[in-house]
């Protein structure tokens, strides 16, 4: 039976057969093996009390509570809260008043609720929040001896390097086949020849501006007022996915500069480009930053700069109190309906794993929610996807048949690899409109 589907790029594929390529496996030394147990020391390491001023990385225990008008907050009170600075267990205003502080002392912030609050009577409202900073700790790094390889279950420090040892040879193995499979992919992509007609690309780009379309119309937003206020336009982000790999969103710091943020977020949303957020702590903006700081600190804040996601959740953890049972089960399944809209399996893992430590709750029981929201996801995607052809009139059926599977499949996802021109990084940065 032949191809009937007419929108499906046509692929001649040239030789394949009898390609050659060197594997290479990086062979694993001693230095890289000491590195690896002196990080497992410090991320076993225990926390000891200090008297130094908290900072990032440093374990506090904390009581806190809100104030609107001098009168306390329902439900704002929590006692003996135990968390890490840095893991963004704490709302960013409050872990930026703590930064500072020493065990014992006592302190108060303002902090305005965002205009869409969930709750509306502390919509657009500032508050007072009082902390009580009972214990500040640091963690004090073992020696790397015997003692931490029976602590880590091994029978002593040499075992722990073998199965270290061990551990990495297999990995570099893998990386190996890999680089080596995609090298032969490549070289047999080298002598095909794929037509990608206009007509195709032009349609793909009309799918993807409709579902954008669409999603504004549920917000009641009309494309022109979305792309001045993201401070980018669709025409611009193309541009931009021509000529970078990568791109680092950083908009100012207030409100409005975070929501640009996310809607800027949404344009690159089906660019092949990565996107990075900038989070600037202790300035609204990168000319502010390296005013006060210098450069050297903005490089170095550049090294550690978060991905979309991290920003997405981040933004939806400070809308909920996770002291509340209630609220923290609204935060697992609105965090979980994200990953499964916009991740991959292994960033699933990954974050599954993050919500588990943040809430206290199984990451058994996250990754059996989140593998019933990515069918939900795939289904839905699935639905407007079709919805969408019915009404383009562009509906086909595709047969392919056995015997044209593996040149085919081998076809595709040649001509699918990206083209090889070098990491280009572009940062865009806006003050929010």
């Amino acid at each position: 039976m032949e191809q009937t589907a007419n929108t499906m790029p046509a692929a001649t594929l040239g030789q394949y057969k009898g390609l050659a390529f060197t594997r290479r496996v990086r062979p694993v030394s001693d230095k890289a093996v000491e590195a690896d147990i002196g990080n497992l020391a410090r991320v076993h390491a225990p926390f000891v009390p200090t008297d130094a001023p908290a900072a990032r990385g440093m374990r506090v225990t904390l009581d806190f509570e809100g104030f609107l008008a001098g009168a306390p907050i329902p439900d704002s009170r929590m006692e003996k809260v135990t968390v890490v600075l840095g893991t963004g267990q704490l709302m960013p205003a409050a872990e930026d008043a703590v930064y500072g502080h020493c065990a014992g002392e006592t302190f108060r912030f303002d902090f305005t609720y965002p205009a869409d609050f969930r709750v509306p009577e502390l919509s657009g409202r500032t508050a007072q929040f009082e902390i009580c900073l009972h214990t500040v700790e640091r963690k004090q790094v073992p020696p790397v001896d015997d003692a931490l390889a029976k602590s880590l279950g091994y029978a002593d420090l040499e075992a722990l390097r073998e199965s270290l040892r061990e551990k990495k040879r297999l990995s570099h193995e893998a990386n190996a086949d890999r680089i080596a499979g995609a090298a032969l992919l490549d070289m047999a992509g080298a002598n095909l020849t794929v037509e990608l007609p206009a007509e195709l690309l032009a349609q793909n780009a009309e799918y993807q501006m409709n579902q954008l379309r669409q999603r504004l119309r549920k917000s009641q937003m009309t494309m022109e007022l979305y792309c001045k206020s993201a401070g980018l336009t669709p025409e611009q982000v193309r541009l931009i996915s021509e000529y970078a790999d990568e791109v680092i969103l950083s908009y100012d710091s207030d409100e409005a500069g975070q929501k640009a943020t996310l809607r800027s977020l949404e344009l690159f949303r089906n660019s092949p480009v990565k996107v990075g957020v900038l989070q600037i702590p202790g300035a609204k903006d990168p000319d502010e930053y390296i005013k006060k700081y210098g450069a050297e600190r903005f490089k170095a804040l550049l090294d550690g700069v978060g991905n979309a996601l991290d920003f997405r959740l981040g933004r939806l953890r400070s809308q909920y109190d996770l002291a509340q049972d209630a609220q923290r089960l609204e935060y697992v399944k609105e965090a979980v309906n994200m990953l499964a809209e916009r991740s991959n399996p292994t960033e699933q893992e990954v974050y599954a794993g993050r919500l588990a430590e943040e809430t206290n709750i199984s990451k058994t029981a996250i990754m059996t929610q989140l593998e019933t929201a990515v069918k939900r996801a795939g289904s839905k995607h699935r639905w407007e996807k079709k919805q969408q052809a019915l009404k383009s009139g562009e509906m086909n059926q595709i047969n392919v048949p056995y015997s044209a599977g593996g040149s085919q499949a081998l076809g595709i996802a040649s001509a699918q690899q990206r083209r090889s021109c070098g990491s280009r990084t572009i940062s865009i940065w806006c003050r929010g409109s």
